[in-house]
């Protein structure tokens, strides 16, 4: 019966170390999809704010606003990060005490599964990324070509000022 208890003790701790590794890999991945925001000048959808229309510094206050809310929440992330490694770095001292041996298997196996999950995590913000890269690139219009003023038909040759005058 002890037996039993330490093995249903023992699949709660392996099952909550695998949680805060996914926690820990899902907010690698949110650092890593704001940092790319920023370095290619994007905005989030979480970090929109709309900021009133009522004077020409606008433009300029909200791509302050919305760099700094990216920021912070990055800052967010950092912490959030150190913390999940400190419960991770505790749960698997107790893992190796326990399983001794056969906890390196153990983690090898969750390290697995959890990879695969995360490349298709990053797959995904890179095809987001493009997406609001494609949304939020605004495209000049062309230029159009216009014909110069002034076209000499003539062999007559005309100064600058006479040009100008033309």
């Amino acid at each position: 019966m002890a037996h039993i208890k330490v093995l249903d003790a023992s699949q709660s701790l392996i099952r909550q170390f695998e949680n805060l590794k996914k926690k820990l890999y899902n907010c690698n991945a949110c650092i890593y999809f704001n940092r790319k925001c920023l370095s290619k000048g994007l905005t989030p959808t979480y970090a929109k704010i709309r900021i009133p229309n009522t004077s020409p510094a606008h433009e300029h206050t909200q791509r302050k606003v919305t760099t700094l809310r990216i920021k912070d929440e990055i800052k967010f992330l950092y912490c959030k990060k150190q913390k999940l490694n400190l419960e991770i770095y505790q749960t698997h001292l107790k893992l190796a005490n326990l399983w001794k041996n056969l906890w390196p298997h153990i983690q090898h196996d969750i390290e697995n599964k959890l990879q695969k999950q995360c490349k298709m995590r990053y797959k995904a913000l890179d095809n987001k990324i493009k997406h609001q890269t494609q949304q939020q690139t605004h495209n000049d219009p062309p230029k159009s070509n216009f014909h110069p003023r002034v076209v000499n038909m003539t062999d007559i040759s005309f100064s600058e000022p006479e040009m100008a005058l033309l």
